[in-house]
């Protein structure tokens, strides 16, 4: 499958789109790239906007990535995020092309090459789990913190329910209950009608090894914590069939956005700005 990359919206100072593209491709040529560039309200032409919807929704044999700019209208980046599950997010830093070029090709940026991490299936659902909270930042350090995620919303939308993995979300609810025995994940609120609807947030004293999970796409980080190993190792045993890869629409941009952000420590969560759960 060949791979193609996306950039969308503006930066301050920038290249004509040819230039841009020019300059990719010297970087690598096997590599498919476009630029569709936002006018200076943000916004993308009508024309523009629907050939890109177009292209996202009929792939064909492309891997396609989207590296996301700043200056990029909310209506945009919600009707894109409705369609592609490789959504990237250059740091603030990355103000100049040269800049963002650097970033593309940097290992933080993990699009070239696209790292891919296979996991069975109990691994799978775990990672779904933990990058569903993520990417809104449900954690809170007891049941006193105010960041929950509803039980119904935790295993009844992506990335713990794809129409092509079943198997993730039935192994989600198997393993649920024992995040919660370990403490990974804290909960409140009941199973049946009548009370609080239950809700779903990680413990805060996991947060940083789960983050070292997400970013070395590997499990160490939490098979070291003696508490909780026997519980990491039993999902890790639990097949040697590892044909889910992690990055395909488990562990989306967002969460690993908010995992490689050095300044996000707020232990009790916070707000951000999108309203998709």
């Amino acid at each position: 499958m060949s791979q193609e990359i996306i950039i969308v919206g503006a930066l301050g100072a920038q290249p004509s789109k040819s230039d841009a593209i020019q300059l990719l491709i010297q970087r690598d040529s096997s590599i498919r790239w476009d630029w569709v560039q936002a006018r200076v309200d943000s916004t993308l032409s009508g024309n523009d906007l629907r050939s890109l919807m177009n292209r996202l929704r009929n792939p064909r044999d492309r891997r396609i990535s989207i590296v996301k700019l700043p200056m990029l209208d909310g209506k945009t980046v919600n009707e894109i995020y409705k369609v592609c599950s490789s959504v990237v997010h250059p740091p603030a830093t990355a103000s100049t092309f040269a800049e963002l070029v650097d970033w593309i090709f940097s290992p933080e940026a993990n699009l070239v090459p696209r790292t891919e991490w296979y996991v069975n299936s109990e691994e799978a659902a775990l990672l779904a789990l933990l990058s569903k909270l993520l990417r809104r930042k449900y954690w809170n350090k007891d049941q006193s913190g105010h960041k929950w995620l509803r039980e119904t919303k935790l295993l009844n939308q992506a990335p713990v329910t794809d129409r092509d993995r079943g198997i993730v979300r039935v192994k989600a609810l198997e393993i649920l209950p024992k995040l919660k025995t370990a403490r990974i994940l804290l909960t409140k609120g009941t199973d049946g009608g009548g009370g609080t609807p239950k809700e779903w947030s990680i413990n805060t004293e996991f947060l940083p090894k789960i983050k070292k999970v997400i970013i070395e796409a590997s499990f160490d980080a939490l098979a070291d914590i003696e508490s909780i190993a026997d519980l990491i190792f039993s999902f890790i045993d639990s097949s040697n069939v590892r044909d889910i890869n992690a990055f395909d629409k488990i562990i989306n941009s967002k969460a690993l956005e908010v995992c490689q952000d050095p300044h996000d420590s707020d232990e009790n969560g916070k707000e951000d700005d999108d309203d998709e759960d």
